[in-house]
């Protein structure tokens, strides 16, 4: 049996009581388990425990090379920020999206693992949710060596995504790094 801790980015239910768990893990890498009889199971994956933003510490194993069976889950932070506005949950379930689709490209660094954690960590539903995310996302497709230098962009590399509040732009400057931001989604299909 092994153990990894990660971030649940993707929830899908198949079977009647299965689930298909996709986990970002601390090492930045993506994989699929199956989690059978995972919503009959209150004691393996109890209260909610395989919802996507939870980091989880789980135990699995190996069917065959491209199998692999999670054998349960327990939640190390389930980022209750997240849940306090609608508005938070859209922005949460973006972000969780997006890592999603930049790590099926082969696209994985730890730091992915690490902003991700402290995108979800700092979530609150009192900053502007669209400065935030474009914040989250300057940031990762600067991590992963897709967004190219702009002026427009170093604000937001003053700041930690704590901070985000902080980061005052116009609506050119917006408009612009919106434009980028959207420009590499397009290139990657997301």
């Amino acid at each position: 049996m092994n153990t990894s801790k990660g971030i649940i980015l993707k929830t899908t239910k198949f079977r009647e009581a299965d689930l298909l768990v996709t986990i970002l893990l601390h090492d930045g890498s993506l994989e699929n388990y199956t989690a059978l009889n995972a919503l009959k199971s209150k004691k393996r994956f109890g209260g909610g425990v395989l919802e996507p933003s939870h980091f989880v510490t789980f135990s699995w194993e190996a069917r065959n090379a491209s199998h692999k069976r999670l054998a349960e889950a327990k939640l190390i932070e389930d980022f209750p920020n997240i849940r306090k506005s609608y508005d938070s949950i859209q922005c949460a379930l973006k972000g969780l999206h997006l890592v999603y689709r930049v790590s099926q490209e082969n696209l994985e660094s730890k730091d992915v693992f690490d902003l991700l954690g402290n995108f979800l960590k700092n979530l609150n539903s009192e900053a502007d949710l669209a400065v935030y995310q474009m914040h989250f996302e300057v940031r990762l497709f600067k991590l992963l060596g897709l967004m190219p230098s702009l002026e427009e962009g170093k604000v937001f590399f003053q700041h930690p995504l704590a901070q985000s509040q902080m980061i005052q732009l116009n609506n050119k400057e917006k408009s612009f790094v919106s434009s980028h931001l959207m420009g590499i989604k397009a290139d990657y299909g997301i």
